[in-house]
């Protein structure tokens, strides 16, 4: 049988669930003491909000969605990040020379594993359908609200030899309680018998995550089936084997197991396993993060009747280890973003320009020039209002670096007026009209100066082909690309320019998304380094 959790810190399961040693996949949520994953609704967590992104084309479907919580900001952008990797993956091997271009999907989502005002986790769906490999994954992070990380499952472990410590125990409990025979299991739990206690780990004091050894740690074990690593409604450890793992058959066999619900296609393709590690073998091999975790798993889920629990006030989290909210939602650092700007506007054609980018959830940099904003306040909210961002091109086009620093002030003032009240938001960022300043400009425009390093010299030849061809062959992770949606070639060449530009796995992002927000006043950027 299972070690079951006892003691203070562990509730006791029922007999009905000890009896049963591997769990069905179905995940308890707020209330629900049954076995199982540990998840918590996304309203018992106080502001948090899904945004989704969605793009379709050339038989290729990307949707994914990912929670935005207040006061968690790093984990927002974790969350992003690791789903527009995925993306970035998917179309970059799509757009490979000999790869299969039939219909595929890429899905992914997001569900909270525990709440409370210190701790979040959330595991990270991630399908694949159609094309030559279809499989579904799972990975999950955690976020630590007293010092503003975001961690990896590692976090929840005592060190390195806890981790060898839980894979021997998931062995175990597949071969002995399971009843799998030890050339069926999964590879990465054959041929293991005993593994150490981790020095420590069943000391009253369990160590503290030092953030660096435990992404180190992780980065040894990629791969990893603990990776997708949660608890059960008592604040006991749960691995989760994805489809596949392990067969079908082996699954049948296993007394008690019970295929995923998750995977429609589950006893054709093999089942997933909810494998569930007792509090006298787990317990012992938490840090002190990991018991915070599987505290806030069991409030999350009902276990301690409190915050949390389904009754009562959302949970809010806390904001003391905030670092200061990330200025990007998306990493740039480790995908491929580019900055679409456009100079000139608001003109008659901008409106369509918004409809091509929202069908890419695509964001860009407006420098707007002050006169064009009048009688266009509709379009310039529309900007902010589905998170483009506005910046200041000047009133009316004049050369910058003909002017004195005190003419240039009041310009930029007078046009940041009249964008921020139409729009809503403040203006982060300008570009000088013709590209030309001087040390006078730089020092009176009170905003970071941004040019570009793709000109895409739309305004020049008005030719949507050509348009099209310098923004796709020029632009490389980090460009700031020029173009200028006063003209009807350059809008005409956008649906165009942004399905070549996702097919190459390319994220379009803002320019104050694109440099972390890095930017100083009088400062010139022409692309993120």
């Amino acid at each position: 049988m299972l070690r079951l959790p006892t003691g203070p810190r562990m509730r006791p399961l029922t007999a009905i669930a000890a009896a049963i040693p591997l769990l069905a996949a179905t995940a308890c949520t707020g209330g629900d003491l049954s076995p199982g994953l540990s998840t918590v609704p996304p309203d018992r967590i106080a502001g948090v909000e899904y945004r989704a992104v969605s793009v379709e084309h050339d038989g290729a479907k990307v949707a994914y969605r990912y929670p935005a919580v207040p006061n968690a900001p790093a984990l927002t952008r974790e969350v992003r990040t690791v789903m527009a990797e995925a993306e970035t993956e998917f179309m970059t091997a799509r757009n490979a020379k000999d790869a299969d271009d039939g219909p595929a999907e890429l899905r992914q989502d997001a569900a909270f594993l525990a709440a409370a005002p210190d701790v979040l986790g959330v595991r990270v769906r991630t399908e694949h359908k159609g094309g030559p490999d279809p499989a579904t994954t799972w990975t999950t992070r955690w976020y630590d609200a007293e010092s503003g990380d975001v961690l990896p499952w590692t976090a929840l472990l005592n060190g390195e030899d806890a981790v060898g410590a839980l894979r021997a125990e998931v062995a175990r409990v597949l071969r002995d309680d399971a009843g799998i025979a030890e050339e069926k299991l999964p590879k990465e739990f054959r041929s293991i018998k005993e593994h150490a206690a981790a020095p420590g780990a069943a000391s009253p004091s369990p160590a503290e995550v030092d953030p660096r050894k435990a992404k180190k740690t992780a980065k040894k074990n990629a791969g990893s089936a603990l990776a997708d690593l949660g608890f059960d409604a008592t604040g006991g450890l749960v691995v989760s084997l994805p489809p596949g793992s392990v067969s079908a058959e082996a699954a049948e066999q296993a007394r008690g197991a019970l295929l995923d619900g998750e995977s429609r296609d589950g006893r054709r393709k093999g089942g997933a396993l909810r494998v569930p590690i007792g509090g006298d073998a787990g317990a012992p091999l938490l840090s002190a993060f990991g018991e915070r975790a599987a505290k806030a798993a069991r409030k999350g889920a009902g276990g301690d009747g409190d915050e949390g629990s389904g009754k009562g006030e959302p949970v809010r989290v806390a904001a003391g280890g905030a670092k200061g909210a990330p200025p990007s939602s998306i990493d740039c650092g480790r995908v491929p973003c580019v900055a679409l700007t456009f100079d000139d506007g608001p003109g008659d054609h901008t409106g369509k320009l918004l409809d091509s980018l929202d069908s890419y959830s695509a964001k860009a940099t407006f420098y707007l020039l002050g006169q064009a904003v009048k009688g266009n306040e509709d379009v310039v909210r529309r900007m902010t209002r589905t998170g483009h961002e506005t910046a200041n091109h000047s009133w009316k086009h004049d050369d910058l670096a003909g002017k004195s620093g005190g003419a240039v002030a009041d310009d930029m003032k007078r046009t940041d007026r009249v964008i921020e009240k139409a729009g809503g938001e403040p203006v982060r960022s300008m570009r000088p009209p013709y590209g030309s300043f001087n040390d006078t400009t730089a020092a009176n425009v009170g905003h970071p100066v941004v040019l570009w390093d793709v000109d895409t010299l739309d305004w020049k030849h008005r030719s949507t082909k050509k348009t099209i061809r310098a923004a796709v062959d020029k632009s490389e992770p980090g460009s700031v690309v020029l173009f200028h949606d006063i003209h009807r070639p350059t809008v005409d060449a956008f649906p165009e320019t942004l399905r070549k530009l996702h097919a190459r796995g390319f994220h379009f992002v803002t320019v104050t998304e694109l440099f972390d927000g890095e930017l100083t006043d009088g400062k010139s950027y022409s692309r993120r380094k």
